[in-house]
């Protein structure tokens, strides 16, 4: 989606045609889906303390109920413009759906990000898990490398 250029997301980045990725004062914007620095394992650190009740992050437990909540239905239904699947948020995260099972646990929640990173939360397995690629793939929810990788965590997680 990010390298077509007839799909909204692409349209929508390529409205900012002085961006540049790397400059520091863009870098000093949160905006953890796009310009987000840093390494797979702090990402995982920061959902593995979400999966496991968020204390550490001072996530008061009424808030962390929420997130794992089921999310409302879209009144449009679930198709996500921007990113041309199927998708269910709750909360400014990304729920497993029939486009993207990154889970098969309905409270887990998560964010990919431009060029293929991905990171979540599994609370029922008490699990948070991160990909951060050093290139960028074309689609953000297609990165083979990716979903062998959360495969593998799944099945580890099945025969313990």
């Amino acid at each position: 989606q990010v390298y077509n250029p007839v799909s909204l997301l692409h349209r929508a980045i390529r409205e900012m045609p002085d961006l540049n990725v790397n400059d520091r004062d863009w870098m000093r914007h949160d905006f953890p889906s796009a310009n987000c620095a840093a390494t797979a394992r702090g990402i995982a650190a920061i959902y593995g303390s979400l999966a496991t009740g968020g204390e550490a992050l001072g996530i008061a437990p009424a808030l962390l109920e929420q997130m794992s909540s089921p999310p409302a239905k879209p009144p449009g239904g679930p198709a996500d413009r921007l990113f041309g699947i199927d998708l269910l948020w709750n909360l400014g995260f990304m729920r497993p759906g029939a486009s993207f099972r990154f889970s098969p646990t309905a409270g887990a929640f998560g964010m990919a990000g431009l060029g293929g990173s991905f990171g979540f939360c599994d609370p029922e397995h008490g699990i948070g898990y991160a990909y951060v690629p050093n290139r960028l793939g074309v689609l953000p929810f297609a990165d083979h490398r990716e979903q062998a990788l959360r495969k593998a965590v799944y099945d580890a997680l099945a025969m313990a």
